[in-house]
């Protein structure tokens, strides 16, 4: 008779831990369609972020269309088989992003980045790196610390001038052949491809290039 007490005694409690009471279905009814809200709000925000950021891309597409003939055109690092094009003092840029909630954005940026690198390795030529962005930092540093010349982290968007330009000068503290830009060419909300561009001193006077320019002496007293 108490083992019958004590089965019965369970089912009920079975009973009320499985099924939730009309108030209770209410609550969860109402908590779902908050965060549904929420989410309906940050998806707009998102999408007015990323209008602008095409905006801001397409107006700097012909103003950066010049350095297409320093750094030639841009290749996907994928399909980079070999880096025998590559000198022997190298710079890689990397530029990766601050924050996550991107996909595997800077996971695969990092996974070709390394690719890279083992190539390098692998044909005995010397490389520097630098990395723009808290998480390609994170992914990278613990592998290839020793080779880290700098990083820029926690950087204010839109990225100005200035950031370019301080960016810039870290970078020609040292000695390279090339500096590798490795980035995440945007191509549309949902897909981005790893892409590098190289570039290399102008050091032939006679370079198409430099026709449209003129070059003063370093020792012009007006400058």
């Amino acid at each position: 008779m108490q083992g019958t007490m004590r089965l019965a005694t369970r089912v009920a409690r079975t009973q009320s831990r499985t099924f939730a009471t009309e108030q209770q279905l209410k609550m969860r009814i109402v908590g779902t369609t908050n965060i549904a809200k929420i989410t309906k709000s940050m998806k707009m925000v998102s999408a007015a972020k990323l209008r602008g950021d095409q905006q801001r891309l397409a107006a700097a597409k012909p103003f950066a269309a010049w350095t297409t003939g320093i750094t030639g055109e841009t290749r996907e690092l994928e399909f980079v088989d070999n880096v025998d094009d590559f000198p022997e003092k190298n710079l890689l840029v990397v530029m990766s992003t601050d924050k996550g909630l991107c996909g595997g954005v800077n996971t695969i940026l990092s996974r070709n980045v390394r690719t890279l690198i083992a190539q390098l390795d692998k044909a005995g030529k010397s490389y520097k790196i630098f990395v723009c962005g808290d998480k390609g930092r994170a992914q990278l540093r613990r592998q290839y610390g020793e080779h880290f010349i700098g990083t820029a982290t926690e950087r204010v968007m839109p990225y100005s001038f200035d950031l370019a330009s301080n960016i810039a000068t870290d970078l020609e503290s040292g000695e390279y052949e090339a500096v590798h830009l490795l980035y995440n060419k945007f191509k549309s909300a949902i897909q981005y491809l790893p892409s590098v561009q190289t570039i290399k001193p102008l050091l032939d006077p006679t370079d198409e290039f430099l026709y449209p320019f003129e070059l003063e002496p370093e020792n012009d007293p007006e400058t």
